[in-house]
């Protein structure tokens, strides 16, 4: 009786530590459960929230203009819009998002456009004419410093014929000065000059090795030692990274939505996509986050899109892309009344 009640004692006491033990595992799980929930959470916090209503367009105007073109933000935070529509030109806003004035003399058909310091200390709008065949360098002001007459310096087998000629969409200036366009809706050559407007070469192009399908817009990636020349392979839903000379680096073949923009932050590359939507990546190219996602068909890759179909939160065609000093990302738009986004840092 006594070997019988202890077996039972044994017994009982074994259940009990399963159990203690199953409990202990039960709350571990439960531990690492919350732990990974809380790190998705993290994951998915998004990296920017936007500011609606954060630009007021120009005076007796509901809307900025005509927008085809891009946006620049200058080291005392204005912001710098191109637009087609009236005021044509460079628009100029204040941090706080209202209108100052127009820069007096720019072009209306700046496809893209820069700020950038020449190294003196000054900063300069460098901006490539869409159809006007120039590229030019203006101060802030508007006084043009330099003006390049691209139909005639660059070799005729580079064009597209000779009438169309050329149709610039991307403009990036190196460390050293030079400066390089690209011919987007035409043949897809990049071409260099030097700092003092000298034609220097021409490369890429729709050929192997390159195969590029609207060389839309380019940058120089200062994340890299040395930088790094980006293109926005639009229609191949591609990056390109390449070296001063136009030797590839690598293909981030990351089936974007139509890139056609692209800004520099720290670590992470802005993309504006003109498939509704904006993408922010790290220096390994991996996502970040995505922005203003639209999956309305009918609303992406378009400038028709009127101001009472906008939706809050979501883009319809980024077409520009630019950072702040703080890390806020605006992004125009390629629409028919004139579009911008502000989104800040989510802190």
């Amino acid at each position: 009786m006594q070997i019988k009640t202890g077996i039972l004692t044994g017994f009982i006491i074994l259940l009990a530590a399963c159990a203690q033990e199953q409990t202990t595992e039960d709350a571990q799980a439960s531990d690492d459960e919350n732990m990974a929930s809380t790190e998705m959470a993290q994951e998915m916090k998004p990296s920017h929230i936007e500011q609606e209503g954060w630009l007021t367009p120009p005076p007796g105007q509901e809307t900025l203009g005509d927008q085809h073109g891009d946006i620049e933000v200058a080291k005392d935070g204005k912001v710098y819009v191109s637009v087609m529509g009236e005021p044509k030109g460079i628009q100029v806003y204040g941090t706080n998002g209202n209108y100052i004035s127009n820069v007096e003399g720019a072009p209306n058909n700046f496809h893209d456009f820069i700020i950038h310091d020449a190294g003196d200390g000054v900063e300069y709008i460098y901006g490539a004419e869409l159809d006007g065949q120039y590229i030019l360098k203006m101060t802030l002001e508007g006084e043009v410093v330099l003006s390049i007459d691209a139909l005639a310096t660059i070799p005729t087998q580079y064009q597209k014929d000779e009438t169309a000629g050329l149709s610039l969409t991307g403009i990036a200036v190196a460390e050293n000065g030079d400066i390089y366009v690209v011919d987007g809706y035409g043949r897809d050559f990049i071409h260099q000059y030097d700092a003092m407007g000298g034609y220097i070469k021409s490369f890429a192009g729709k050929q192997a090795p390159y195969n590029f399908n609207t060389c839309h817009k380019i940058i120089f990636d200062v994340r890299f030692s040395p930088e790094q020349l980006v293109c926005a392979d639009r229609e191949n839903g591609r990056i390109i990274h390449m070296d001063h000379d136009g030797n590839i680096l690598n293909i981030n073949d990351g089936g974007y939505r139509r890139p056609s923009a692209l800004a520099i932050h720290g670590d992470h590359l802005g993309i504006a996509e003109l498939h509704g939507r904006v993408i922010v990546l790290d220096k390994d190219g991996a996502t970040v986050s995505t922005l203003g996602t639209n999956e309305d068909d009918t609303q992406r890759s378009t400038n028709d899109v009127a101001p009472v179909a906008w939706q809050n939160g979501l883009v319809t065609s980024p077409h520009g892309i630019a950072y702040d000093a703080d890390g806020n990302i605006l992004v125009s738009e390629w629409n028919s009344w004139g579009r911008v986004h502000f989104y800040k840092v989510n802190e």
